[in-house]
Formats: structure tokens, sequence, C-alpha cells
């Protein structure tokens, strides 16, 4: 957790106790009681305040992730990825990708490995170029696409678009919807997608 975290963390919890300890010891004058509740609401608006990024950050990165992964494109995370994981969540990134590439040497060709170090290389390291080149390894032409590769296909094309890239996203997503072995459900997805940046 970086300074800021700290300092909202503290602060939070600063105001929290204090808009406790104006709810457990209210006064028995009416009038002063009224300013006592003010100062509860007062309290606790602070503390949600700085807590609200926190807690935000927590359930929105856990339900992504598990969005991320119940998306049916790829299985559930592996044991094997526990330690990345672990890793990721301490902001140790080389770290992880370090051990990844450990992991992929273990498991050549292994999707989940593959899509969690090309997140990494993209959004944590800035480096969009290693991310395409590791999954336009993973696409070698030679290989054959298996259930879920359309969807991390379509992520090779987002990151081409996203560094505005799009004839390469176009010559890589025609050369997918070329191939014989994607199913019809991961074909027509490809087509779309491809029909989409056409237009």
């Amino acid at each position: 957790m970086d300074w800021k975290k700290w300092i909202a963390f503290l602060l939070g919890s600063v105001f929290f106790v204090k808009a406790v300890l104006y709810f457990m010891y209210p006064p028995a004058n009416m009038m002063v009681g009224f300013y006592y509740g003010a100062m509860v609401g007062f309290w606790s608006l602070l503390a949600g305040i700085c807590f609200a990024p926190l807690i935000g950050e927590f359930f929105g990165d856990s339900y992504g992730f598990s969005m991320y992964w119940s998306r049916g494109w790829l299985k559930a995370p592996a044991a094997k990825l526990s330690a990345a994981r672990s890793l990721i969540v301490k902001e140790q990134f080389q770290e992880a990708i370090d051990n990844l590439k450990d992991l992929l040497e273990k498991y050549p060709g292994d999707p989940e490995i593959v899509a969690m170090l090309a997140e990494l290389f993209l959004d944590k390291m800035n480096n969009p170029g290693d991310a395409i080149g590791l999954m336009l390894v993973y696409f070698d032409p030679q290989k054959k696409r298996k259930q879920g590769d359309a969807e991390l296909a379509l992520r090779v094309a987002d990151v081409y678009l996203r560094f505005k890239l799009k004839e390469q996203a176009l010559a890589f997503l025609k050369q997918e919807t070329e191939r014989k072995d994607y199913c019809p459900a991961d074909r027509e997805l490809l087509t779309k997608r491809l029909g989409s940046l056409n237009n």
C-alpha cells in the first residue's frame, strides 16, 4: 500500500473512532444531543470518504478479476498461479514476471500464464512490445487453436488499437478469421470484431 493509501487509511480510522465515540457517549441534553448526532454523521461521512477509495479498489479488483476469468475464455486461475497473484497484490511486479516466466518454461503455451504475463507487461510495466510479442508467439500460425483463444486474440487486437496500430490489428484479426480450427462461435466473434474495425 503506497503512502497515499496509508494516509487515507489513518485519517479514515481517526474519523471513524471519533464518530463511534460521539455515538457511544451521547449527552443527556436534547439540544446538545442534536449537535452530537450531527457530529456523528459528519465524522462518519469523513471516514467514508477516506475509506471509499480503499474499499472500492479492493472490491473492484476482486470483482474485475472474477469477471475476467468467468467470461469463459480462460479457466479459473490454477493453483500454480497463486504465487504470481500474491506478488501482484504486493505490487512486486518484476518478481511476478520472473515467476510467470519460470512457469511458462515448465508449461509452454499455457494460456493462463500467457494472459497474466501479457497483462503485467501491458498494464503494470508499460511495456506493450513485450506484451504483443508474447501473445504473437502464442498465436503461432502453426499452432492449433483451442477453445477460448478467440477472446485472447481480441485482446491482441485491443493492444494494437490502444497504441493506434489499426493496420496491425486488422491484419492479425484477418489471419485468425481465415483459420479453420476455430469453432463457429469463436469464428463469428472474430469476424464481427473485424467487421466493426473495417466500418
